[in-house]
């Protein structure tokens, strides 16, 4: 099943949750969300508590697109809600670091840093 949007994912996770078969599903969602340029907060968290209980499958990737997306919703406190369902293992992945150190620039204010981080990043940042 192909997730168009929060509406389409709202009623998925109903109908499927905590059921782990189904992270491709969300993860193709997560990605549309960046390529298509919309943010659905509570998919995206559900998305991270299902890496909780499955974290061999975690994807990197989508993990940092996940923290980007709710970095670009600030001053909302998604990203501090992302922060808590990363474990320490996901936390050390070079594009899930690199995440949580351009969200450490943008919430002390040190927007060169950010800046030249993000720079620096493109490929991620694009993605």
């Amino acid at each position: 099943m192909a997730l168009r949007n929060p509406q389409d994912a709202s009623a998925f996770i109903i109908s499927k949750l905590y059921d782990t078969t189904e992270i491709k599903t969300l993860e193709d969602y997560v990605r549309l969300q960046a390529s298509d340029g919309f943010y659905d907060a509570d998919t995206n968290l559900y998305m991270l508590k299902l890496y909780q209980i499955e974290p061999s499958v975690a994807d990197a990737s989508v993990v940092a697109t996940i923290l980007l997306k709710a970095l670009m919703a600030l001053p909302s406190t998604d990203f501090h809600a992302c922060q808590f369902l990363i474990s320490a293992d996901q936390k050390k992945q070079n594009t899930v670091a690199t995440a949580f150190s351009l969200g450490a620039f943008l919430e002390e204010g040190d927007f060169q840093q950010f800046w030249a981080r993000a720079k620096e990043n493109r490929t991620l940042l694009d993605s």
